[in-house]
């Protein structure tokens, strides 16, 4: 059984009695397993305390259910066995849930790209750790090799060339990697020095899909694909002799402000790399085409002669603002030109 009235009679007096809560004007009243159970729509923080205000709720809304007989408060505690008292919980309404929907869409928006800003410093803080132990690998190298950082077979003015002959034993050897091979000297340190082949990719992967070197590093002689297994440039080990005799040196002299390595030169594959169509001047969306593409294009993190790693944010970070990703006369593939002439390689292209 359910029954529902309102009471408009006593709603004055309810409400003085209740202070500013906030009562439905109509109630309902079941009958449940011959138990009275009342339904009354009340804020309860805005009551006032002591029991008063709900006996008297209690009071007026059993009062018809007794056969014709009135209760009052005075006789209010002789049926209170007989009756439950149960506030209605009040549901959100279509207008509130908007608003919250609303407010947590807000606070998304401002906190992604917040945590996203974060999640990719630590790439970067991680990519430069990288770079930090090939340049401690770099100068071991050295120390041990009379100030040599390391090179393969070198034939000045040869063509500069990348990953060929990769399962070659030994690289000194025939059938090893071809002479003035970049990325045979970069394997080299990896192979001499013991380093994890880990070390040698950038842990960025949002833009390319780097890997590990498969293969033993001690039964090979470059990497399997310098595309996928190598997510850094280094300065030319190979520099043709006008460069020589200009001053260039590949080894443990370098200057301090010497790019040594870097995120890998993003070469000239358009339309987002261009290397070579860029100046200091250049709009930063323009200069941003010259930036690795192992950060999105924002920058990149360079190794140094004295071995400290920075975040650039154009490639104009070598000596006397040189351009990092072209030698001095503006060339993507070359030898370098003078001493201070970094030119990073392989590209990504």
């Amino acid at each position: 059984m359910e029954k529902s009235f309102g009471f408009p009679d006593f709603y004055r007096r309810l409400a003085s009695h209740l202070g500013d809560g906030k009562i439905n004007r109509r109630a309902k009243v079941r009958r449940c397993d011959h138990t009275w159970v009342i339904d009354v729509d009340i804020h309860e923080d805005t009551l006032r305390t002591g029991l008063e205000p709900l006996e008297f709720v209690v009071a007026l809304f059993l009062s018809p259910l007794q056969n014709g007989q009135g209760i009052s408060p005075t006789n209010f505690h002789g049926v209170i066995g007989d009756a439950i008292i149960r506030p209605v919980r009040r549901a959100f309404t279509l207008i509130e849930l908007v608003v919250v929907m609303a407010i947590i869409s807000i606070l998304m928006a401002i906190l992604l790209p917040a945590i996203e800003h974060v999640r990719h410093q630590a790439y970067i803080d991680k990519c430069a750790g990288n770079l930090l132990s090939i340049g401690q690998a770099l100068s071991i190298y050295a120390n041990e090799n009379h100030g040599s950082f390391p090179r393969t077979v070198y034939v000045p003015g040869s063509t500069i060339v990348f990953g060929t002959n990769s399962d070659a034993p030994d690289p000194f050897l025939a059938g090893g990697p071809l002479a003035n091979d970049v990325t045979a000297a970069i394997f080299l340190l990896m192979r001499s020095e013991k380093m994890p082949p880990a070390t040698f990719i950038c842990p960025y992967d949002d833009v390319f899909d780097y890997q590990t070197e498969p293969g033993d590093i001690d039964d090979r002689s470059n990497f399997t694909n310098e595309k996928v297994n190598l997510g850094y440039s280094f300065a030319d080990p190979y520099p043709d002799t006008p460069a020589v005799n200009a001053g260039y040196k590949w080894n443990a002299s370098v200057s301090a402000d010497f790019a040594v390595a870097s995120d890998k030169n993003p070469g000239t594959d358009a339309p987002h790399d261009d290397v070579i169509n860029i100046s200091p001047t250049s709009a930063q969306d323009t200069l941003d085409k010259g930036n690795s593409g192992n950060h999105e294009k924002d920058g990149q993190n360079v190794l140094f002669g004295d071995g400290h790693v920075s975040w650039e944010r154009t490639p104009f970070c070598g000596v006397n603002g040189d351009n990092i990703f072209t030698n001095q006369n503006n060339v993507l593939t070359a030898s370098p030109v003078t001493k201070d002439d970094s030119l990073l390689l392989p590209t990504d292209d």
